[in-house]
């Protein structure tokens, strides 16, 4: 959001601050949403039978017998941060992948007959046909990579001191990632304003 650029934006007079308590409520109810699934989800929640992801991040961390350094209370935060990190990313990869398939026949024909190829048409596909497709894949990733659809990365923090080529970045670092940049680098890509 702009609050994580910019965070002095919070404290300004509406409609920013009005917004800004609008999101904070939507992200708690949204919370509150998640983590009554996953409540749901332990209550029914069978070892030999894992459904979702909520499933397997309750097998991985609440069943972990403290195995690992994740406590149990990271469960509904790490589901909230998968659908939340999906669900607008996959859908605008979806309008993008339409928008450019429609734009360019020629590689829609040659996806179509490939997946008919690999897949048939007597059955869905599944995860294991991906490793016999490596032109659908490269579509997607030059999709991801044309359109910069998420320009900028979400903020990191720097967790040590850290040196990045000639560049020094101190421990506690708020870090952005642009990743337009990064994904339309003349010196990494031949012509990085096609897709190809």
């Amino acid at each position: 959001s702009l609050v994580d650029v910019l965070p002095w934006l919070q404290s300004f007079p509406n409609p920013v601050r009005s917004v800004f308590k609008t999101f904070k409520w939507s992200n708690q109810e949204f919370f509150n949403f998640v983590s009554s699934k996953v409540e749901e989800h332990r209550q029914t929640f069978d070892p030999h039978n894992i459904r979702d992801m909520s499933d397997a991040i309750i097998e991985l961390i609440d069943e972990s017998d403290g195995d690992t350094e994740i406590t149990k209370e990271y469960t509904e935060a790490t589901v909230a941060d998968l659908i939340g990190a999906g669900m607008d990313t996959v859908s605008t990869a979806l309008h993008w992948i339409v928008l450019l398939l429609a734009k360019h026949p020629d590689i829609q024909t040659k996806l179509h007959e490939l997946i008919d190829r690999v897949v048939g048409r007597g059955r869905l596909p599944s995860v294991e046909d991906r490793v016999h497709m490596p032109y659908l894949d490269a579509f997607i990733y030059e999709t991801m990579r044309f359109t910069g659809f998420v320009p900028v990365t979400i903020p990191h923090l720097t967790t040590s001191d850290v040196t990045v080529g000639d560049l020094s970045i101190p421990k506690d670092t708020v870090i952005f990632i642009n990743q337009w940049s990064v994904n339309h680098d003349p010196l990494r890509w031949k012509d990085p304003q096609a897709f190809d």
